[in-house]
């Protein structure tokens, strides 16, 4: 017998509501599960979109799509190369959050990738098993290039984690959950507009997105679950827990696995 369990993720700064002060115009569906790419040439396209939530049509970002990234799966030791093609109209970068690579691939505000470039970085793979992810890092843009939708998990698998007994089957067992606030206006669209008060306090929002929708859910059978979360929100702070306050385990940071698991039922999770 299959039975759905909801993750409930609670603001520590401020309450979730649906902009027009009641969520029934949105839909609920499947928690979508970005496309995963394990290759050692890979290509990403920085690209303009559109995200279709019920309640409207919001301008976004995304890599080889409308909003997010796919998920980069590699392995320690694996030697990776990139094309990255630059179709924003507009500058933007690619930074491997929490990669170990060359000054000269950071992808930090130095490495510019100008409209109709392609950028080729490449590098080994030379640190243990994570779960870490990547998105822009332009002078005075990153922000809002983030909250517009670019953003993916980097996974790193190495002998250790692949030894270990643990879900392992993308999409199927082992998540990734992105999780994001947005700040939707009465015409159900978001669009990144701070004000002074934002700039001083942090940009948050007002609905709450998982891998880019809202109210979604998993339909699981019995057995072990593993969600990698990722906060990918600009400002805010999250907690994490189950309706019913079941226990469930920690076993990695960003950093990597943990020297030993952990129970609790809830966690706080800073921007990433």
């Amino acid at each position: 017998m299959k039975k759905i369990y909801y993750i409930n993720i609670f603001f520590l700064i401020i309450n979730i509501a649906a902009a027009s002060g009641s969520d029934d115009i949105f839909t609920s569906g499947k928690l979508p599960v970005p496309p995963l790419i394990e290759k050692s040439e890979l290509y990403l396209a920085m690209q303009k979109g559109t995200l279709s939530l019920s309640a409207g049509n919001s301008r976004t970002m995304g890599y080889n799509g409308n909003y997010l990234g796919p998920t980069i799966q590699v392995s320690k030791g694996d030697y990776v190369k990139f094309n990255i093609e630059n179709k924003l109209g507009e500058e933007s970068t690619v930074h491997w959050h929490g990669l170990h690579v060359p000054a000269e691939f950071d992808g930090g505000p130095h490495q510019v990738i100008r409209p109709g470039e392609i950028w080729k970085p490449e590098f080994v793979i030379n640190q243990n098993a994570a779960t870490l992810w990547y998105h822009p890092h332009l002078m005075g843009k990153t922000a809002e290039h983030v909250y517009k939708g670019l953003a993916g998990m980097f996974i790193i698998e190495d002998d250790y984690s692949k030894s270990l007994k643990i879900p392992q089957r993308y999409g199927i067992n082992d998540f990734p959950v992105i999780l994001q606030d947005r700040r939707l206006d009465r015409n159900g669209a978001f669009e990144y507009l701070p004000r002074m008060p934002d700039i001083m306090h942090g940009y948050t929002g007002n609905i709450m997105l998982a891998n880019g929708a809202y109210k979604s859910s998993l339909e699981l059978g019995r057995g072990t679950y593993r969600f990698r979360l990722l906060n990918g929100s600009n400002s805010s702070l999250f907690r994490i827990s189950f309706s019913d306050s079941r226990m469930f385990t920690v076993i990695a940071s960003d950093g990597g696995f943990l020297p030993e698991s952990v129970k609790t039922d809830s966690l706080v999770m800073s921007p990433g």
